[in-house]
């Protein structure tokens, strides 16, 4: 049980170091600690820690914390002769709507682990033109996983790259079950007349 909770502690800490090198941005001041996982009073998220394994109850607060930051790109630049601009927004939408079962989070002493999906607004202006403009949420990559990851699966810790010549956008993704090592990494590119392609990253 202890190597199985350690594999867990290794894998999601790589997720957690990717997580605070990206660009995120605390909005608010709120206390993740005091937000209730649930919209309804159907469950409560309960954690019988002991010992060394705080380290897991650290992981789950780490987790929560994420719920209250989020990662903006607003930038402009010349490319092809063209002025485009990158609008870009990933947050949680603090719906309480994933619902994670026991067999992913039993090592937390949980029966299940209620959470929040997390979604992106993405707008391209090609010179006065706007070119895209949608929310990206990890529906979008249905064909790209397996069944697991769209029952369960969240859209987490965003990457945006964006490419002078030809112009072009990629934004790439860790589509992960919350607190596990279960996951994929995912891409959705735009080239500079708007069009979208998603991929393996």
């Amino acid at each position: 049980m202890r190597i199985l909770i350690w594999i867990v502690l290794f894998y999601v800490s790589i997720l957690f170091n990717s997580c605070n090198n990206s660009n995120y941005q605390n909005v608010g001041s709120v206390d993740s600690t005091n937000i209730s996982d649930s919209g309804s009073k159907r469950i409560k998220n309960d954690y019988s820690f002991t010992g060394d394994d705080s380290d897991l109850l650290n992981i789950v607060k780490d987790y929560k914390a994420t719920y209250t930051k989020s990662y903006d790109i607003d930038t402009s630049f010349e490319s092809e002769k063209h002025l485009y601009r990158v609008n870009f927004s990933h947050k949680c939408l603090f719906d309480s709507s994933l619902i994670i079962p026991e067999k992913f989070v039993s090592v937390y002493g949980l029966k299940e682990f209620v959470t929040h999906n997390f979604q992106s607004s993405f707008k391209l202006y090609k010179d006065s033109t706007v070119i895209v403009d949608m929310h990206i949420t990890k529906s979008l990559f249905s064909s790209l996983i397996d069944e697991s990851l769209r029952e369960y699966g969240n859209l987490l810790y965003p990457r945006v790259k964006i490419i002078n010549q030809p112009f072009a956008v990629e934004i790439s993704y860790s589509l992960s079950i919350p607190l596990t090592d279960i996951g994929k990494l995912v891409k959705l590119s735009f080239d500079n007349s708007g069009r979208q392609k998603t991929k393996d990253d």
